[in-house]
Parts: C-alpha cells; sequence; structure tokens
C-alpha cells in the first residue's frame, strides 16, 4: 500500500518534472516530437540516460533530419536521479533541435574495398568525436544545466507542498484499507 503510494508520487513527480524542464529548454518550441521512457536498463553501464536522434529517411548524406528523439531513462535509480538524467538528456534534446550537436557519417573503403563508416561527433560545426566524455561541449552544458534545473525544479515543489501532503495521502489511503 505504502509502496503503491509512493510510487505513484514518484511517477507524478518525474512528469511534472518532465514538463518542466521542456518548458526550460523550450524543446517543444522545435517541430520535433521528443518521446521519454523508463526502462529497467541501458546497456551503457552506469548510466543514467540515454538520448538517441532518430533520422528521417529522407535525409540526405549531407543533411540528416531529426524525425524524432527517443530518451530512455533506467529506473533502477531514484527518483531524483531520474529526474535529473531527464534534465541531462533533455538538454541534449535542445542541442540536437537547435542544431548545436549532430553528427556526420563519414564513408570511407577499408583496404580499399571494405566499406567502413565513422560516426562524427559535432559541435556547433566542429569535430569533437575525439575529445574526452566531460571535455566535450555539449557534456559540458548538459551536465551543468543538469544539476541547476533539478535544483530550480525541487526546490519550485518544496515551495509549493503543505506541511501534511505525505500524511494526508497516508491516511486517504489506510482508510480506504479500512474499509
Amino acid at each position: 500500500m505504502f509502496g503503491k503510494l509512493l510510487a505513484e508520487f514518484d511517477s507524478r513527480m518525474f512528469q511534472a518534472a518532465d514538463k518542466y524542464f521542456r518548458h526550460i529548454l523550450g524543446v517543444d518550441l522545435y517541430d520535433i516530437p521528443i518521446v521519454v521512457k523508463r526502462v529497467d536498463n541501458i546497456a551503457r553501464g552506469m548510466t543514467g540516460g540515454v538520448m538517441r536522434p532518430i533520422f528521417s529517411k529522407d535525409s540526405s548524406p549531407d543533411k540528416f533530419e531529426i524525425e524524432k528523439i527517443e530518451i530512455s531513462i533506467k529506473t533502477l535509480a531514484t527518483t531524483i536521479g531520474m529526474i535529473e538524467a531527464l534534465a541531462h538528456e533533455l538538454v541534449h534534446a535542445r542541442q540536437y533541435a537547435d542544431g548545436s550537436m549532430g553528427v556526420r557519417f563519414d564513408k570511407s573503403l577499408l583496404l580499399g574495398f571494405i566499406p567502413v563508416v565513422k560516426v562524427v561527433k559535432l559541435w556547433k560545426g566542429n569535430d569533437v568525436t575525439d575529445l574526452p566524455y566531460y571535455e566535450q561541449p555539449s557534456e559540458i552544458e548538459a551536465h551543468l544545466l543538469q544539476k541547476h534545473m533539478t535544483l530550480d525544479f525541487l526546490k519550485k515543489i518544496e515551495d509549493n507542498l503543505e506541511v501534511n501532503t505525505m500524511a494526508d495521502l497516508l491516511k486517504v489511503d489506510l482508510n480506504r484499507d479500512d474499509e
């Protein structure tokens, strides 16, 4: 009973964070749908989230049109951890949507006949593929903003919560079990 109540509260808080971050970042102003999924696991080690642009089939080799952006957030993290990961990945979604971040696919032939495609990560048109993760401009911005946005969101929640909100919810839930 208590676990279910907390899970509902966490889910509502995650949804509110999603809405708040989208507004702060202005990502909904771009004509690119952003789909957020909560998943049990992400294949990339200790990461809390992954943002993946889905490119349109109509893209040309020189210009990749983004059809939609998918964000996966690991549910094994705490609710605050999930919210912070969501903030980070939505910053990347905005970076793709506004063109700050992008990719280029360089095609070449290995040994003169084996086709090879190298994914080149771009920041404002410059190749940043070989920069260490924490030195990439997109990551510097995302890590900085995720902290500020998460703390701002939590402060706004704190300012709007009534002192007895959780206790009142528990009483209602307990009363339902007594009926």
